[in-house]
């Protein structure tokens, strides 16, 4: 069995999707490392959002600007909200 090939006819790795958390909803990232932009595009939140990346149990919230690049985890939760209002 040969591997995936990519137009240029290299091998390719399996496309694979993750699976991520915005404000309750679940969303299949196309990419393991997105931007907040990206992330807000995906979920259909205003770009004049604030992104927040939710930390375990303790649901610490670290804000993710839209130029930043962080790499997704299976299941990872994000709150998006407007102005600074993040209760």
């Amino acid at each position: 069995m040969s591997e995936p090939m990519t137009e240029a006819g290299t091998p390719s790795a399996e496309r694979r999707t993750i699976t991520i958390e915005v404000n309750n909803r679940e969303y299949s990232a196309p990419k393991e490392e997105m931007t907040g932009a990206e992330i807000k595009t995906l979920a259909g939140v205003p770009l004049d959002f604030q992104l927040y990346l939710l930390h375990g149990e303790s649901q610490r919230l670290d804000p993710i600007a839209d130029d930043k690049a962080i790499k997704l985890h299976e299941h990872e939760r994000f709150r998006a909200v407007s102005g600074q209002d993040v209760s």
